[in-house]
């Protein structure tokens, strides 16, 4: 066998224990195998590099003679390493297999390892030797490494000087200077590992902190951008868009940089916002159908199998209903009530709850039922096939081959259209109101005696009976139409203030319910006019050109209009004109009484702009200049935040006036523009409102509505509540 040691072994030692003591014995056998013996040792240079291998037996074994195995293994084993404890005194292996290494003459390379108990004690309990050991003479004595005694460290070393001959404490002196050693090199590298967690770390922190910046400036970009934006959408009437937009990026927790032009921004919508006559609000999706119910209460909205309910006055959604499969897609009307919905099919009526979705009845197409669905939802075209619907028909001596257009209840007048020719270029037709209590027609409609032509651009757009019941509004395709007295019949002519060559199928004129006349078209704004006089009443804003429906409120004051990608609703402002402007405001403070140069130096320089210094360095310093004007504060507000400047020139001729953000110099509201010279100006700090005027004569007839920023942003929030943007709307305002 190769590399034996000392010519004859295989193994440095023999461990024997008791298997409660195998921990132990599986311990001393790493510590064995693991220790570093010195290469010399005073002159010594028979010892090895390393003590293994350590046979260390793991099998259990059978009564009966010493297995062969364990034999040959003492054998080739130069020590016999014992675990002793009270439990392997008691072990017959333990103790047969010291008998057999001292049978082959190896007394004296026997080394007891003492864990536990005491070694001939006189309590039987307590002894730790096996027989064997207790029974040698006492010339050939063992004494034990006891870790008991020294520690583990120190028995474990006593063994291996034990083995080699060597001097414990000399043997023990180079361990402690050994674990010394080691120990410095593991703090050292401890040290080291440490130094460089913290350096990454710090590198990391380096770079998360560039990342922030870098983040952080371009979030500042970002807002500005969106401030700009928001102006030019503002100009075009989007003004809740902007408003929503800016609102998102404002400041909340700390998340965000404040950019003043975001304050600018935000003030140029608010006063667009109240400004205007007409104010928008926009739905979350486009629907097909839109309608005024229970006393125009709610606003029902319907999109296929869809039907949402909203509060006319603030669309906040009360009730959602989701037709059931097997209607989907069929006629519906819904209850004055605006708490259930009527669907028809082909053989009844079908009576939904909104709230709970739940069938609430079923009604048979009776003459009573017929009326009602007849009254309630006349846009039937397409279900004129529907048996109960001939049936109607019928009833009431109409022909089968015209196509419903719209039923007056109140006169019981049906209007419908005959086609007289039907070409690949052309349709012409004819249209009739037809009196159903008389069962004859009451007004044959046509183009001075001759049908209408599509083809020739003179045909019917749109019709529309009064809330009255006592007119109709008919629109043509050439941008014309007339009102229709349904007494006398006598026409009035109406110009819905198209060009003549202004022809489209979407000219549209629609009585709303409060009796005034809406027209709608592609090629024009929105109008609305006086049911009477035909006098042009209102209009929302010029950009709004693309609409394709409208319906108006009792009330005359809410408006629904969709296009061909949304729907609106339009709210008219309330004028307030209870505002009492004397009295109640005090004049702004002056600049050379207030108290703001303890913290902040404002003044003039040379070139005649206005600088700004604090003397904390907590904000950025700046510096205001117009080319050939003299900027001068005539006063602060709210508690300093801002300050007044008007604009002087040649001889102190003044170029309009402007409120200053303190702190960051940001121009946050100019006057209005045929406001020039700038005198006087007072601020009510209750209503937050400014007036202001001159010299020359009385306070200018102009209240400024100027809030502070916090009241600025809830009056937005409030103004927007329960509106998000469009994913369009969010790409135009880069916020995607």
């Amino acid at each position: 066998m190769n590399n034996l040691i000392d010519g004859r072994y295989q193994y440095f030692a023999f461990i024997s224990y008791k298997r409660e003591d195998e921990r132990w014995a599986k311990w001393l056998q790493h510590e064995l195998e693991h220790y570093n013996l010195p290469s010399n040792l005073n002159g010594r240079t028979d010892l090895p590099k390393e003590i293994r291998p350590v046979f260390r037996d793991t099998s259990e074994l059978t009564p009966g003679n010493l297995p062969e195995q364990i034999r040959q293994a003492l054998e080739m084993s130069k020590y016999l390493i014992v675990v002793c404890s009270p439990r392997s005194a008691k072990s017959e292996w333990v103790n047969k297999e010291i008998e057999y290494f001292i049978s082959i003459g190896r007394t004296r390379n026997v080394i007891p390892f003492i864990v536990d108990g005491k070694a001939f004690s006189k309590d039987i309990f307590e002894e730790c030797f096996p027989l064997a050991l207790r029974k040698l003479p006492q010339e050939q004595e063992l004494l034990g490494a006891n870790i008991n005694e020294m520690g583990r460290d120190a028995a474990a070393v006593k063994v291996v000087a034990r083995m080699f001959d060597i001097r414990f404490d000399e043997l023990w002196q180079r361990h402690e200077r050994e674990k010394k050693r080691r120990r410095i090199i593991l703090i050292a590298s401890v040290a080291l590992f440490v130094i460089a967690v913290v350096g990454v770390a710090f590198w990391m922190y380096l770079q998360r902190q560039e990342t922030l910046r870098a983040n952080w400036k371009m979030m500042e970009n970002q807002a500005r951008m969106v401030a700009e934006k928001s102006k030019e959408e503002v100009k075009q009437g989007h003004t809740y868009d902007a408003i929503i937009a800016l609102l998102e990026l404002l400041p909340d927790d700390g998340s965000r940089p404040f950019v003043p032009e975001l304050e600018e921004a935000l003030r140029t919508a608010y006063d667009s916002l109240r400004s205007h006559r007409w104010n928008v609000r926009y739905f979350n999706r486009s629907y097909d159908l839109m309608t005024f119910a229970g006393d125009d209460r709610y606003i029902v909205c319907e999109d296929d199998s869809l039907v949402d309910i909203y509060e006319s006055k603030n669309l906040h959604k009360t009730a959602e209903f989701k037709m059931p499969e097997n209607l989907r897609g069929l006629p519906s009307f819904l209850s004055s009530a605006c708490d259930s919905i009527f669907v028809m099919d082909t053989l009844c009526v079908w009576c939904y709850s909104i709230p709970t979705e739940k069938l609430i009845k079923k009604m048979d197409y009776t003459e009573t039922t017929l009326d009602m669905c007849m009254n309630a939802c006349c846009d039937i075209i397409g279900y004129q096939e529907w048996p109960w619907i001939k049936r109607w028909m019928k009833n009431k001596g109409i022909p089968d081959n015209v196509v419903i257009r719209g039923y007056n209840p109140r006169k019981q007048l049906l209007l419908y259209s005959q086609e007289v020719e039907n070409t690949e270029f052309d349709i012409q037709s004819y249209y009739m109101l037809y009196d159903c209590k008389k069962g004859k027609i009451a007004k044959v409609l046509d183009n001075h005696g001759k049908p209408f032509s599509a083809n020739a651009w003179i045909d019917i757009t749109s019709t529309s009976f009064s809330p009255d019941g006592g007119k109709l509004a008919i629109a043509y395709m050439n941008g014309k139409g007339i009102i229709l007295d349904l007494d006398d019949y006598s026409e009035v002519p109406f110009d819905c203030g198209n060009s003549d060559d202004c022809a489209h199928y979407s000219n549209v004129l629609t009585y709303g319910r409060n009796g005034q006349i809406l027209h709608t078209s592609i090629y024009d704004s929105f109008k609305i006019f006086d049911g009477n006089s035909l006098a042009l009443v209102d209009s929302v804003p010029s950009f709004f050109s693309d609409a394709k429906s409208g319906e108006m409120n009792s009330a005359g004051n809410i408006c629904m209009i969709g296009d061909t990608d949304d729907c609106f609703v339009w709210y008219l402002n309330e004028k307030d004109s209870s505002k009492d402007v004397h009295g109640r405001f005090i004049e702004i403070n002056k600049p050379e009484d207030n108290l703001i140069s303890n913290r902040f130096n404002i003044f003039n320089d040379e070139d005649g702009a206005l600088c700004f210094e604090d003397r904390k360095g907590e904000y950025k310093s700046w510096r205001k200049i117009e080319k050939g004007k003299y900027l001068e504060i005539k006063g602060y507000f709210q508690d300093y935040q801002y300050m007044v400047v008007t604009k002087g020139g040649f001889r102190d001729a003044q170029y309009g006036s402007e409120v200053i953000d303190v702190v960051t110099g940001t121009t946050v509201y100019h006057f209005p523009s045929d406001i020039y010279y700038v005198d006087h100006v007072y601020y009510n700090s209750e209503s937050e409102q400014m007036t202001i005027g001159n010299s020359d004569g009385p306070f200018l007839d102009s209240i400024i509505d100027f809030p502070s920023f916090k009241k600025l942003v809830d009056l937005c929030k409030k103004a927007t509540e329960g509106m998000e943007l469009s994913n369009n709307s969010r790409r135009l305002f880069y916020l995607d």
